[in-house]
């Protein structure tokens, strides 16, 4: 026991004094003793254990109360003592947080301090509160019951589930929320398990205030002492109705999903004969007939009606071809209870093959119907056009479905509940198919669709097959007309060796013309030089310079392409060539306001090429880019080097070249233009090559076209070289 000055407060030495610091020094609370400064003069060693300080002589409460406390209250029971305990919230000299009852007790001055830690209390009881407020708003439902199974506690999910009040609720038997339809040994088998100390966990039915059955999943669990004594069992259950409702669903889908493939399975099997059976049947009609009998016979799609419409590429149409079905519910009967009759069961394939033998064209009355079935490639609004171009098949129920679509077919059909199937062989279309239950008027389901867009897709491999045997017979008829020919065509080859000598004539008289268009060409130049732009004759001779020389690069094309010649290559600079050859055309360039980039390469090495031939070249490939920007656009030209390689690049913005032309630009006599010869490509490509280079073309129709002329650096080139068509 520490001391503060015991000359100032000493007990007389007495038994009773012995027993008191016997208490004082082992009680269960921590006692302070105060002087009237309120400073501890005395404490045991409980009051260090709870404020973790074996320092507390000269120190007051306050030392220790929580900065966010006020302090004046513990002054004020200093004071005016209370009969109930004040609650402070102390910090330990470790740091920790307590919350204790202080029980002061004064005597002449001097007080004596009771101090009590409720922390650990306090955490428990808020656990306590959690713990409830937790098990109150539980999802699960739970109640609390006694060995006798008399209920004493329910969360309100439980009352929720039964649809009672608590009052309702507790004090009743546990047993009386059970319903009969679990079996007798379940009950039994729960408390058996439970009144071993052992939980249960299983499935029952349970039943509301109203007795309606409610399907829970349970699980009880014992209650114990300290002393390992049952004090009651907690139960906690799920209302587990909608996933019996999914289990019961998910079952009744697997069955029927059962029966579904068993049909399926039947379908396929079905499908596969008659497959099989369009391979065997040897005609067109009767492979249309066959798709007919199978899409509205009893043991395959039982559809009432069939039509079948045929694409006819040569007309661009849809036309109807073929039907099938009856036109009355009596004549249905009739029909089909004669075949019954005259065709013996057997196997599908060979009864099909007798519904084949034994029905023709088909009934009169669809027969009309079909003949005034007929719609342009081009009809947007045709629903069976609709089906071609989407590859997809329609259910029409009440005259609509899922696309707008033109009404005229509802009129022809004279039904307004009808399905229509898309016949096709990759992107190719073959035909549709149409097929109603216009005499039992049951409804047409996605299901009867799916299957008999199978039987479509193998029709039209039939139709498309036999088509093709009909037209490789007539390629044959065809092939042998054409050989009698080819005898015809020997005999005149003679003859057209004479056509080549004119080819060479009209070499050698585009040889002569043009020496004298040149002369003409030079002294018009000559004499534009000498007048102004303002004389009126200025504009006529710049017409007759363009013009001639127009016809000069024309000769010059047909000379090279009869008569090709070897190029004269020099080591040149090609920077300055370009420049020159745009000067010729500055005012072509300026009268269409275009504008020329040039992006070339100031430190290009010289190459070798012909000048005269080059200059062909470029002319044309800038004549081109000129003619395909009329109201003005910019061209670009680049230069650069590799390695290897020097490429001239002409970008324009013109017109472009459309996708299916650009693959035939460099062909002979092929051109987009109604002026042009169609050879400036074509001889341009020759000359390239003739220098060991390449010409390549790009273009987008809209966009602009990019020309690029590859040479190499250096190249030999015999002078005597020539090069073929």
């Amino acid at each position: 026991m520490a001391e503060y000055d015991l000359n100032a407060f000493r007990m007389p030495e007495t038994e009773s004094e012995s027993l008191y610091e016997e208490v004082f020094n082992h009680a269960p609370i921590g006692i302070l003793i105060t002087d009237p400064h309120a400073r501890i003069i005395q404490h045991n060693s409980e009051a260090e254990h709870i404020l973790f300080s074996s320092d507390l002589i000269g120190k007051t409460i306050e030392d220790f109360i929580a900065p966010d406390m006020d302090s004046s209250v513990f002054r004020s029971s200093l004071t005016a003592p209370s009969k109930y305990p004040l609650f402070l919230t102390l910090i330990t000299n470790r740091g920790r947080e307590i919350r204790v009852h202080l029980h002061p007790l004064r005597r002449e001055g001097f007080c004596c301090l009771f101090l009590e830690d409720n922390t650990g209390i306090l955490t428990l009881e808020q656990e306590l509160r959690n713990f409830k407020t937790a098990i109150e708003a539980a999802d699960d439902s739970i109640l609390l019951f006694d060995e006798q199974g008399l209920i004493f506690y329910v969360n309100p999910a439980f009352e929720k589930m039964v649809g009672l009040p608590p009052e309702g609720i507790l004090g009743r038997k546990i047993q009386e929320f059970w319903s009969d339809q679990d079996p007798p040994v379940v009950h039994k088998d729960i408390w058996q398990c439970v009144l071993k100390g052992q939980n249960w966990a299983g499935e029952m039915i349970w039943l509301q205030g109203n007795r309606q059955p409610v399907n829970v999943e349970v699980r009880i669990t014992p209650i114990f002492s300290e002393t390992k004594k049952i004090l009651g069992f907690i139960c906690v259950q799920r209302d587990i109705s909608h996933r019996k409702r999914i289990e019961k669903q998910l079952a009744d889908y697997s069955n029927n999903l059962e029966k579904l493939v068993e049909e399926r399975t039947r379908a396929l099997a079905n499908l596969h004969d008659i497959t099989q059976l369009f391979h065997r049947t040897e005609t067109l009609d009767q492979r249309l007939r066959l798709i007919l009998i199978a899409a509205t016979a009893g043991e395959t799609f039982r559809f009432n009606r069939a039509f079948l419409l045929l694409v006819d590429k040569d007309r661009q149409m849809l036309k109807g071809r073929v039907a099938l079905g009856p036109s009355s519910p009596e004549e249905a009967n009739r029909i089909w209870s004669q075949l019954e009759q005259t065709i013996p069961k057997d196997t599908l394939a060979k009864r099909l093959q007798a519904y084949l033998d034994h029905v023709g064209q088909g009934d009169y009355h669809v027969n009309q119907i079909v003949q005034h079935l007929a719609v342009p490639l081009h009809h947007e609004t045709s629903l069976l056009i609709q089906s071609i171009r989407q590859r997809r098949a329609f259910i029409v129920k009440d005259g609509r479905t899922d696309t707008e679509f033109d009404p005229s077919i509802l009129a022809l059909l004279g039904q307004d509940h009808f399905a229509v199937i898309p016949l096709l062989v990759q992107e190719d279309p073959i035909g549709v198919l149409i097929v109603d239950k216009a005499i039992t008027k049951q409804p047409i389901l996605p299901e009867d669709i799916q299957m008999l867009e199978i039987l479509a897709a193998q029709a039209a491999l039939a139709i498309a097959h036999a088509n093709t045997m009909e037209e490789l017979a007539k390629k044959v008829k065809e092939t042998e007309h054409a050989y009698s020919q080819l005898r015809e065509s020997q005999e005149k080859l003679f003859e057209a060796g004479k056509f080549a000598a004119l080819g060479q004539m009209a070499a050698t008289v585009a040889h002569e013309i043009r020496t004298p268009l040149v002369a003409i060409g030079g002294f018009v130049n000559l004499m534009l030089k000498n007048r102004d732009s303002g004389d009126p004759e200025y504009s006529h001779l710049r017409i007759v310079r363009d013009e001639a020389l127009r016809l000069e690069d024309v000769l010059n094309r047909l000379l090279f392409y009869a008569r090709p010649s070897s190029p004269m290559v020099q080591t040149q600079d090609l920077n300055s060539f370009i420049q020159m050859v745009l000067t010729f055309l500055s005012s072509e360039l300026e009268f269409h306001e275009i504008k020329v980039d040039l992006r070339l390469q100031a430190d290009l090495p010289p190459i070798d090429f012909d000048r005269n031939l080059m200059r062909q070249v470029l002319l044309n490939i800038l004549q081109n880019a000129i003619q395909s920007m009329e109201n003005g656009g910019t061209i670009t030209i680049t230069t650069k080097e590799d390695s290897q390689w020097v490429d001239v690049r002409v970008r324009d913005t013109g017109v472009g070249i459309a996708e299916e032309n650009l693959h035939r630009i460099f062909e002979a006599f092929f051109s987009t233009k109604h002026a042009g010869t169609g050879l400036g490509l074509h001889v341009s490509q020759r000359i390239i090559q003739s220098h060991g280079g390449t010409l390549h073309v790009e273009s987008r129709l809209g966009e602009g076209t990019t020309v690029v002329i590859r040479l190499p650096k250096r190249q030999e080139v015999s002078r005597e070289k020539n090069f073929s068509h």
